[in-house]
């Protein structure tokens, strides 16, 4: 009896979470502060989880004449709007089809994710308070910094700094069209994107407050990415206040990861520009300041952990938690030696190479990372 309830006022519940924000916006006389370029892309990516569920012409332009009458009384929030109207237009659809419910349920992820990933964050903010950024800092020290190399890269040259700003904030919009292109492929047996994705950000939410981190921007801004700071002067605990703790793991990577996963199923093109969009993460994440390098590494584990908890293969399951296991074994003893000698993060990965090789039943994805990531630094 309780799940029918629940069933039924889930469609309800969801058209408030989604009306929220506009009657918020009425309130306060179409000022609304929380609103920026992050948050109005993320808002914006329902519109492609709407157009995944195939509209009719109809509801197509239901949304886009909404969204060009708001323009009028508020005409730089294109992509709020376009975004808002898009759930509703899904809530109201899901109320005559259940098969809807799940779209409906994905577009409210991104009309209202901005905002509760702000409150969170700024919850862990208050409620942490020193972080372990100087240890962070001393594992990148051991591998040469490269984030202070690639800031130095794009912060003389403003429009490669603003691409790469683009790349950064560009993953929700990024999700949203694999999501959509896993709606228009119509495989009903594997999980979609949006509630891994969902299930990454709450575990890894809940990691900020183990081993909290606020990146090297934040922790240095007026060294980074110019003059890093001497270890001599990391003494006594790291404090920050008024910044997030977001930074281990890095959630960006971790997201993207998933990200190239799921495109594996739409196309080959989709499955290359994927691969490609995590390297370019990757590179962002380092030269933006926003993340270390260790927290990059953690985040691979991270990953693979949580795709492996949404795979309904057993077999597969248990591969993946096994290749997990291992990885994040050796990224532990790769950070223990390159804190301990500066050079022994090769002797683990080469360790963890021949671990891999005494496990059974490793697939070919598995055969892959096994040939390819330990010989890069042997």
């Amino acid at each position: 009896m309780l799940r029918q309830v629940a069933e039924d006022l889930s469609v309800p519940i969801g058209l408030c979470i989604v009306a929220a924000p506009l009657l918020l916006l009425a309130a306060n006389g179409l000022r609304f502060h929380l609103i920026n370029g992050f948050p109005s892309l993320f808002v914006g990516s329902a519109f492609l989880i709407f157009l995944g569920s195939r509209p009719t012409r109809r509801d197509l332009l239901i949304v886009l004449g909404l969204t060009a009458v708001s323009l009028l009384f508020q005409g730089s929030w294109a992509l709020i709007f376009l975004g808002t109207f898009s759930a509703l237009v899904l809530g109201l659809r899901s109320l005559k089809k259940n098969d809807v419910v799940p779209i409906f349920w994905a577009a409210v992820f991104f009309v209202s994710g901005a905002a509760c990933l702000d409150l969170a964050l700024v919850l862990g903010s208050a409620v942490i308070h020193d972080t372990w950024d100087w240890n962070f800092y001393r594992f990148d020290v051991s591998l040469g910094l490269p984030g202070y190399v690639l800031g130095r890269l794009i912060a003389k040259n403003p429009t490669l700094q603003g691409m790469t700003w683009l790349a950064y904030v560009f993953l929700a919009p990024a999700i949203a069209m694999v999501h959509a292109g896993q709606l228009w492929k119509g495989r009903q047996n594997s999980p979609k994107i949006v509630p891994v994705v969902t299930s990454a950000l709450i575990v890894g939410y809940g990691l900020y407050f183990v081993m909290p981190g606020v990146g090297p921007l934040y922790a240095f801004p007026n060294t980074f990415p110019w003059h890093p700071p001497a270890l001599a002067n990391l003494i006594g605990p790291a404090y920050f206040s008024n910044t997030f703790r977001n930074a281990m793991p890095s959630l960006h990577l971790t997201l993207a990861i998933l990200l190239a996963w799921h495109s594996r199923e739409l196309n080959k093109t989709s499955a290359f520009l994927a691969n490609a969009f995590v390297l370019l993460t990757i590179f962002a994440t380092l030269a933006l300041g926003e993340h270390y390098l260790v927290d990059l590494v953690v985040a691979v584990p991270f990953a693979l952990t949580i795709q492996a908890g949404w795979t309904k293969s057993r077999t597969r399951a248990t591969d993946w938690l096994v290749f997990s296991a291992s990885l994040r074994s050796a990224c532990h003893d790769w950070s223990r030696a390159s804190l301990e000698s500066g050079g022994g993060h090769a002797v683990a990965l080469r360790i963890w190479r021949r671990r891999l090789r005494d496990e059974r039943g490793l697939n070919r994805d598995h055969a892959k990372w096994l040939k390819r990531a330990p010989l890069l630094l042997d």
